[in-house]
């Protein structure tokens, strides 16, 4: 979600040379169909895992684990001499069409890539299901300290949209304040998930 990968995501999850970044996978590889990708690879949908059913290379034989995980943290599998996204994958092997949308992953884990834990989404609901940011100081999602007023605030952005939810004395009263807004405005139960509050 971040740079090339954003590019890849959006436009079909495929980290390509430059000159092709912007295709979507249909056009990169037409000839690559679901029936094709079963012959390549297997998927176990209740690991995530896919395996070569075929030898690639001296270094890589059939039943060895597919694809690397990028600095962002995604699988990505070479086929046909294309970098292609592990969840993408998931769908063409499951569904027989890539999503047409963005791939969210649950549980924020983005290399688990089983498919319960898959789910196509649009930008928007994406954005609604995001983790804690490195750089919150709080323990959770749009609460932060203003020490100006002296007071917790909390806060949600829905729809580009920065909407201020109040100030409050006691950190436990913004907390809630940004759980109901979380309940009205529609953000996934992991949204900010494993932090404690």
């Amino acid at each position: 979600m971040y740079s090339a990968v954003i590019s890849g995501e959006i436009r079909g999850g495929v980290m390509a040379a430059p000159s092709r970044r912007n295709y979507s996978p249909e056009a990169l590889m037409p000839e690559l169909t679901q029936e094709k990708l079963k012959e390549l690879l297997n998927y176990d949908p209740n690991t995530g895992i896919f395996t070569w059913k075929v030898d690639r290379r001296p270094a890589v034989k059939t039943g060895d684990i597919a694809g690397t995980i990028t600095s962002y943290g995604y699988r990505q599998i070479c086929v046909n001499y294309n970098l292609i996204f592990a969840h993408r994958l998931a769908f063409l092997f499951m569904t027989g069409a890539y999503p047409s949308g963005e791939t969210d992953h649950i549980n924020h884990i983005s290399d688990d890539n089983r498919w319960c834990n898959l789910r196509e989404v649009t930008s928007t609901d994406n954005n609604k299901n995001k983790p804690l940011f490195c750089t919150n100081t709080s323990g959770f999602t749009g609460v932060f300290w203003h020490s100006r007023d002296e007071k917790w605030v909390a806060k949600i952005t829905v729809d580009g949209k920065r909407i201020n939810l109040g100030s409050f004395n006691q950190k436990k009263s913004a907390i809630e304040a940004r759980k109901r807004a979380n309940i009205k405005y529609g953000f996934h139960q992991n949204h900010g998930i494993g932090v404690k509050s």
